[in-house]
């Protein structure tokens, strides 16, 4: 099933209304003179071979070109038509529009007209733009939202930095004991005699404690 492709919403470059049911010619077929022209109205905008205007702003564009006038861009005499919403080109007669407030703005206002300037850039809002309703509604909807956002972010505490983690301190290794002397037989220690390579004999007195040994001449030891 094929699937339906969006209507593509041609605009006017000069005068930013749609002309999908209105004459239009394409920009680059016009004599260069008008196509400066009409660059001269629009010095934020890129002329393309891509971008159409509407037959009113022609004939005004040709007007000024043979009559040697000279209007800031912007101006009412500039125009072919001057009911058209900024943002979707919508004709704003009969219809219920809104003036987008530059100067002193409120919060709110404020955010509506950045978002305002996202949406329709390259082309810079003047004093004599309107928006219909419709869109001054989405607007508004998306600019609330940012503000709710930005709130919540600053509302937020800063994430606490982590405790370093203390070094651990290097344990000095300790002295390995010296080797005692092989022929060493006996250690003295007060209260007890250790003997070296010793192996238990048989527990009774006919034995030396001495492993093998076989003299039977024998001394006892006294313990505390």
């Amino acid at each position: 099933m094929q699937t339906l492709q969006p209507a593509l919403r041609l605009l006017c470059v000069n005068c930013n209304i749609r002309i999908e049911k209105l004459r239009r010619h394409l920009v680059f077929e016009l004599d260069t003179r008008v196509i400066s022209k009409i660059c001269e109205w629009n010095p934020s905008i890129v002329i393309t071979e891509e971008h159409y205007i509407c037959d009113v702003c022609k004939e005004s564009a040709i007007q000024h070109v043979n009559s040697g006038l000279a209007n800031e861009p912007g101006e009412s005499s500039s125009r072919g038509h001057m009911h058209a919403c900024l943002v979707c080109g919508s004709s704003l007669r009969n219809r219920k529009c809104d003036l987008i407030v530059r100067e002193n703005p409120s919060q709110l206002q404020q955010a509506i007209y950045i978002e305002l300037e996202n949406r329709i850039a390259p082309r810079q809002a003047t004093s004599l733009d309107h928006v219909c309703h419709p869109c001054w509604l989405r607007l508004k909807r998306v600019a609330t939202r940012n503000m709710q956002q930005n709130i919540q972010l600053q509302a937020e505490p800063e994430p606490e930095p982590e405790p370093e983690l203390e070094t651990e301190l290097e344990l000095e290794p300790e002295p390995e004991p010296e080797p005692q002397p092989q022929d060493q037989q006996a250690v003295e220690v007060p209260g007890m005699i250790t003997l070296l390579q010793y192996r238990r004999a048989p527990n009774t007195a006919s034995h030396c404690v001495f492993y093998n040994c076989q003299n039977r001449d024998l001394h006892r030891f006294l313990t505390h």
